[in-house]
């Protein structure tokens, strides 16, 4: 057990918790600016080639689209840690409001608002997992492949798996964090 923030006693198993999280964060932050930087020279190339050289590039466009699918799966997860996913705040706004119970009172029953609504997220994102890893290895044992470029669709798929799965871990991490009454650090 080790002393948090808050001076309060926080378990090992947490720390460990934490450093697999942060792994987690690392490694999205360096795909996600690589998908980045490759969407940029994609769409550059695209625009230089249709608009320039009057030369139609369709790898250019689908490689766009792939890596802004990855995109928006593998930043979840990102999202979701830092909590810069988009949500309806109208039950902890209405309880803010409510006169005659204590603020204390008020952000345990936001928190526990928060956690269902995590563990509702993760459940769902559990059972995506399922049906759509099995969908990933259906299409692995085929020879389907993308239009243009020729790649193995699975692996096209495969990052919408992987995304899934680090949010999946990102929601279980806040979920023991709101149960401990641990802040969680927003990288």
């Amino acid at each position: 057990m080790y002393m948090g923030e808050n001076k309060t006693v926080i378990p090992r198993y947490m720390d460990t918790f934490e450093k697999i999280n942060n792994c987690f964060l690392y490694f999205e932050k360096v795909v996600l600016t690589f998908c980045t930087i490759a969407l940029v020279i994609a769409i550059f190339i695209q625009v230089v080639c249709r608009y320039i050289l009057l030369i139609s590039t369709p790898w250019a466009e689908e490689l766009a689209r792939y890596l802004f699918v990855w995109m928006a799966y593998l930043g979840g997860g990102y999202a979701l840690h830092t909590g810069g996913q988009i949500e309806i705040d109208i039950a902890p706004t209405i309880i803010r409001s409510l006169k005659g119970i204590s603020t204390a009172a008020k952000d345990r029953v936001i928190l526990l608002l928060k956690t269902a609504g995590m563990v509702i997220t993760v459940v769902f994102l559990l059972g995506f997992c399922r049906v759509f890893g099995d969908y990933v290895l259906f299409i692995a044992g085929g020879s389907q492949t993308s239009q243009t470029m020729h790649i193995p669709m699975w692996i096209v798929y495969f990052p919408v798996l992987i995304g899934s799965f680090i949010t999946v871990w990102h929601g279980a991490y806040r979920i023991l964090c709101n149960i401990r009454q641990i802040s969680v650090n927003a990288n």
